[in-house]
Formats: C-alpha cells, sequence, structure tokens
C-alpha cells in the first residue's frame, strides 16, 4: 500500500526511482495516518520533552536515538524534532522494531520515536516512558499523552500515513467509484476496530485533498532529508 516513505520521502532518498509519485499516479483516497510517540528509558533523566530538549543543548551529539533504519518513519520524525527544536543527537539505526525497542528497554539507547501500537502496554507495564504524540491532536489511544507542539515545540508536526493511489490518466469517474468503494470498507465496523486497535487514525479523504498531501509531503520530506543529510545505506 503507498505510505509516505514511498510516495514522499523516497524520491529524496534515492537517486534514481522507477515511479514519479506525483506524475505517475492519481490519489484516490487517504485510508489511515499513523501518531508516533516520542519515548525513553523510564530511568532517563528527562519527564518532559523541554528538558529532552535542555539535556541535548547541554551536550550536543552526546544522546542516540534509534529507528528501524535511515530514512524510515521513525528516523524522520526524530530529524523534525531535531530540526523544530535546534539541538544534536547521533542516529544508531537498527534494521528491526523489535531490536531497536529491545535497545530501549535496556537502556542501551535512551530516546526513539515509534508507532503507539508498539507501546501501550509497555507503557503500563512501566517498560518506557512516553513523552510526547507527533501530531498536532492528540491521538485517542493515548490521549494522555501530550502533542510536541503542547510541550513546546511550536509547530511539530508528523504523522505517517497510507492510501489508495490508480495509474496517472485512470478517468475520474473511476477514480470516484474507487473512492466510494474504498471508503465504504474503511467505514465496516470490523474494519474501524481492527485498525483503530493498531494506532491508525482513519481517515478517508478525497482524491484532491490527499493529492494536495502527496505533493506537499513531496516538498516537506525532501527538505528534510536534504537538510538532514540521510542516506541510505
Amino acid at each position: 500500500m503507498p505510505n509516505d516513505g514511498i510516495m514522499a520521502a523516497n524520491p529524496a532518498l534515492y537517486a534514481k526511482l522507477p515511479y514519479d509519485p506525483v506524475k505517475d499516479f492519481t490519489a484516490v483516497i487517504l485510508t489511515s495516518t499513523v501518531p508516533l510517540v516520542l519515548i525513553t528509558h523510564p530511568s532517563f533523566p528527562a519527564a518532559s520533552v523541554q528538558e529532552l530538549v535542555t539535556q541535548a543543548k547541554a551536550k550536543p551529539g552526546a544522546l542516540n536515538f534509534t529507528s528501524t533504519g535511515s530514512g524510515s518513519a521513525q528516523h524522520l520524525a526524530m530529524e523534525f524534532l531535531i530540526d523544530a527544536a535546534g539541538i544534536k543527537l547521533t542516529h544508531v539505526p537498527h534494521k528491526a522494531m523489535g531490536a531497536a525497542l529491545t535497545d530501549l528497554m535496556a537502556g542501551t539507547i535512551p530516546v526513539m520515536f515509534t508507532g503507539i501500537s508498539n507501546v501501550v502496554g509497555l507503557a503500563k507495564e512501566g517498560k518506557v516512558k512516553v513523552l510526547a504524540v507527533s501530531t498536532s491532536k492528540r491521538s485517542s489511544a493515548m490521549p494522555q499523552v501530550p502533542t510536541l507542539g503542547e510541550s513546546g515545540v511550536s509547530g511539530y508536526h508528523y504523522a505517517a500515513w497510507n492510501g489508495i493511489v490508480a495509474p496517472a490518466g485512470t478517468p475520474a469517474e473511476v477514480v470516484r467509484r474507487l473512492h466510494t468503494e474504498f471508503a465504504k470498507a474503511m467505514n465496516h465496523p470490523n474494519v474501524r476496530s481492527k485498525l483503530g486497535g493498531l494506532g491508525f487514525d482513519l481517515v478517508g479523504s478525497g482524491p484532491q485533498e490527499f493529492g494536495d498531501l502527496i505533493r506537499t509531503d513531496v516538498q516537506r520530506l525532501g527538505r528534510l532529508v536534504r537538510t538532514a543529510g540521510i542516506q541510505v545505506n
């Protein structure tokens, strides 16, 4: 399924792609967004985002963070924070979320972003400390967790997203029909319950709005990748 990585980040991460996310596709429907949460090891001496920022500014580059790889959603979310807060952290990527979380819970890596579904249970058990959510609004999955904007990082917003696209040139009436059918499927109680339980926020935006998001994020994520000097190994 097309997502923000495939459609928006990859054009900046890879020199040659076999597709153009804007020219080669027609947006159909934005199915969901996926908030990320900023977490630390429970013993990490920062109880808030601002305390984390203060520590990072005191020792630039001394704090490590992890992700599931260069250019991943977790990596991009942290780079947005680094840019917005004017701090410097060191990226120590892993190849899988399980390994990244294991290192964080062991205290080897102090901080990272991850999907809410990965940490709801861990937070209740006291195995991780959740500082903030990446979206501009609080998540219904963890409503007690403040946003990064509420935590003093003005204007911060990042959410991974998923959607449906069709080949460029698909007739408008076909696109409308596809949107209608996918919207019906998304409204089915079983679908909403299943995806909601995984931390997905169901959206259902139409072709125009979704197309605008793709074009905006191609530019936005592209600027971040270039500014941060992110390279795919």
